[in-house]
């Protein structure tokens, strides 16, 4: 107790009549930062000690929020209409074929192409219970079951294809699991590719 005076909070804050920078408080110092302050806290100072501090759930929740760009299913393109389909499978056999006598395509074989393909991948979603086969159809009508040299399956090759998923060891056949890989790596590779020529 400061003789004479009561030892309160504002006579700690706002010491009187010192100079030098220091005030004598209960026998101790209180140093004011070495300036020369005859009358005590400034407005400064108390408007420093009244701001309030930064909430640190507010920051963590800002830096925790997620980025959608980094999802990499975003970046798989929407799917192509069936004409566009037809029209890229038409080129891709024209130039597969070129220097042969007749180069030519029908539309006839490309629809049936086109049949035959949808039909195996009908057949697929009732073996592999999978939204998969119905969302992606266009695409893996475009961009599979085809040779790895290049054009597209002859239409009897297909129809065996097709076949062998009607068969008694269906899910064990080698086209059902080429189509059960591509599903699997689809959501990899196909996000950074265009149509396969």
């Amino acid at each position: 107790m400061l003789e004479g005076r009561p030892e309160t909070v504002e006579n700690l804050m706002v010491p009187s009549g010192s100079s030098g920078g220091s005030n004598s408080v209960g026998g101790g110092s209180l140093n004011m930062g070495g300036s020369n302050r005859s009358s005590g806290w400034t407005s400064f100072d108390l408007g420093v000690l009244e701001e309030p501090f930064p909430d640190a759930n507010e920051e963590s929740e800002e830096v925790t929020h997620p980025n959608p760009r980094a999802n990499p299913f975003q970046a798989i393109p929407p799917e192509p209409d069936l004409d566009s389909v037809k029209e890229i499978m038409r080129d891709r056999l024209l130039v597969h074929r070129l220097g042969q006598r007749q180069a030519t395509v029908s539309e006839t074989e490309i629809n049936r192409i086109v049949e035959l393909k949808g039909q195996i991948l009908d057949r697929m979603s009732q073996l592999d219970f999978n939204p998969f086969w119905a969302q992606r159809r266009n695409t893996l009508i475009r961009d599979y079951l085809r040779p790895p040299r290049g054009g597209e399956f002859k239409i009897s090759v297909l129809e065996a294809k097709l076949q062998e998923l009607f068969g008694e060891n269906a899910t064990r056949s080698s086209i059902y699991y080429e189509l059960v890989r591509a599903r699997e790596y689809f959501h990899i590779d196909g996000p950074f590719r265009g149509p396969r020529g």
